[in-house]
């Protein structure tokens, strides 16, 4: 379940400021616009699984000594990989788009940096 939403936003996040960017904006004005309006749902959904997972993780009734500490890593990790998604993926996103659109220069090999090659 946690592994699914943090999948599930970081792949709606992306192809949001894919969208963004193919409607004319820049990287980083794409980015900024689509962390900002994926913000709401995002936290949402966080919210929503983390409060649902409350009851599990204070553990009440028999056996609850062995789901309290599963509900606890999955209220914990769900609001880690929600902060992920929201600053981490739209910044990692910027620089890799930055790297791909960089030119890249490549200046064929003359006879002079042969020479010195061989020797």
């Amino acid at each position: 379940m946690l592994i699914g939403i943090a999948v599930n936003n970081g792949i709606v996040m992306i192809a949001y400021i894919q969208q963004l960017r193919q409607n004319g904006l820049g990287i980083r004005e794409a980015a900024l616009q689509g962390a900002v309006t994926r913000l709401r749902p995002i936290l949402i959904t966080t919210l929503t699984t983390t409060l649902a997972l409350v009851p599990m993780a204070i553990g009440f009734g028999e056996g609850a000594e062995i789901w309290a500490p599963l509900g606890r890593v999955v209220a914990g990790g769900l609001c880690v990989s929600a902060l992920f998604t929201l600053f981490f993926t739209p910044t990692l996103y910027t620089l890799l788009e930055a790297l791909r659109s960089a030119p890249v220069s490549i200046e064929p090999v003359t006879t002079e940096a042969q020479a010195t090659v061989a020797d």
